[in-house]
């Protein structure tokens, strides 16, 4: 049994030198059945002198298994290194994975040159990568500077705007009190007495009732009839969601936006209550191609709105925008607040050919349009601003006035001057001309 476990384990060596040809890991699988027979005969033979040979042959195995694994481990690392580099992966990963393979290199006892290839590869790619975050970087700092500058020269219009108003206001206030001074004999200077249609005297009691209208044709009136203008329709340019920058956190927001003939309208649903509206009138419109935002720049604030579908978005809402701000003789004024009608945001007080309508936006449909009340030049009997953002008006079947906020106070009661002169003349020309009924004798 100990010749028999000798001549085992000497064959055991000899496959561990490799003369039985084959791969390492071949070799130690033979060495390792030799070496299982050899230790079977031994412990027959109940010798112990053998024993340090065989931990020997165990350790030379163990080694040659750790190396191998090495070896394997690190060819597959570098292939990991090759796939991360071709699909363009982040060139951390890449190397990770290459600081892997060399120290299952190191640990195989093999020379880790034969990496360099892959790392000037990786030092490539991470320069690469640094270059791209530096120009990223670069743009992101231009398009700050840009949307800085932007806000800026907004904000600085804004401030324009707001000192123009107060000009305007101080000026509008010294003609005021210039025209108290002359018409200081009046009690109430918002009555205008229209010809033979309303009361007695303005000092006279404000509740009498009003007289019928009674006309004086003159010789000067005769020729052409005069003819009342057509009134232009309340319809919807453009509606659509938009992205709405909010105040505070500069968040984006969706929103929904109807823009009309006089404003623009922002509300959280097509069926909703508008959240607000700005007077196309009163506000200066800039718009961005590059980053698909436009600016509505008000006294008081910068609003800032931003298509989501790209550049051809913006340019629809710019053109439909450019057309509401070009029709400046459009007949309808927003009106903020009223002491007779809950209907804040929501109302048009519109100058007519013929008198003065009131229309309610209700769902924005496309031409959609309500009208609450609508009194002709028959049965209103003065009106007039009190101040600058204030215009009121009476009828005759009613007794309180109508009193509206607006900031086209001033705008309105010229507008309704110039309707109510063509209209008178139109009617005088009418009585004129119309023949007088024949009451048949009985």
């Amino acid at each position: 049994a100990r010749a028999e476990g000798e001549q085992m384990l000497e064959a055991a060596e000899a496959a561990m030198e490799g003369l039985g040809g084959g791969t390492a890991l071949e070799c130690v699988e033979e060495a390792r059945q030799f070496l299982r027979l050899a230790k079977a005969s031994i412990d027959r033979s109940l010798s112990t002198d053998l024993q340090p040979r065989i931990a020997k042959l165990v350790a030379q195995m163990l080694a040659v298994e750790d190396r191998e694994a090495a070896v394997l481990e690190a060819a597959t690392a570098a292939q990991e290194v090759e796939v991360l580099l071709a699909t363009g992966a982040p060139a951390v990963q890449a190397a990770q994975a290459l600081t892997r393979a060399a120290d299952a290199l190191g640990r195989a006892g093999e020379d880790p040159d034969m990496l360099l290839k892959l790392s000037s590869k990786v030092e490539a790619a991470a320069a690469a990568e640094e270059d791209q975050r530096v120009r990223a970087e670069e743009e992101d700092a231009e398009r700050e500077a840009a949307l800085c500058k932007e806000e800026k020269e907004a904000e600085a219009e804004a401030e324009r705007m707001r000192q123009e108003d107060v000009v305007r206001e101080t000026r509008s206030k010294e003609q005021a009190i210039e025209q108290k001074k002359v018409v200081a004999s009046q009690e109430d200077r918002l009555a205008v007495t229209l010809g033979g249609y309303g009361r007695e005297s303005l000092g006279g009691n404000n509740e009498s009732p009003p007289r019928p209208l009674s006309f004086s044709p003159t010789p000067s009136q005769a020729g052409p009839p005069p003819a009342l203008e057509i009134d232009p329709p309340l319809r919807v340019l453009k509606e659509g969601w938009l992205l709405k920058q909010s105040k505070k956190l500069k968040k984006w927001q969706k929103r929904y936006f109807v823009l009309d003939n006089v404003a623009l309208y922002y509300c959280r649903s097509p069926t909703s209550v508008p959240d607000g509206f700005f007077a196309v009138r009163r506000c200066q419109f800039h718009y961005s191609e590059r980053t698909c935002c436009f600016d509505i720049i008000t006294p008081s604030r910068v609003f800032r709105m931003q298509a989501p579908e790209g550049r051809q978005q913006l340019l629809e809402w710019t053109d439909c925008y450019k057309k509401a701000m070009g029709t400046l003789e459009f007949p309808y004024f927003h009106v903020e607040q009223t002491t007779r009608l809950n209907l804040s945001r929501e109302l048009l007080l519109g100058v007519m050919s013929s008198g003065l309508r009131m229309v309610k936006l209700g769902l924005y449909d496309p031409g959609y349009e309500e009208e609450i009340e609508m009194y002709t030049f028959d049965e209103i009997y003065s009106w007039g601003a009190s101040d600058l953002q204030t215009f009121e008006f009476r009828v005759a079947s009613e007794r309180l006035p109508y009193s509206f906020k607006t900031m086209h106070a001033q705008e309105i009661e010229a507008k309704l001057e110039a309707k109510f002169a063509k209209w008178r003349d139109w009617r005088l020309w009418q009585k004129q001309n119309t023949p007088a009924k024949i009451t048949p004798a009985k």
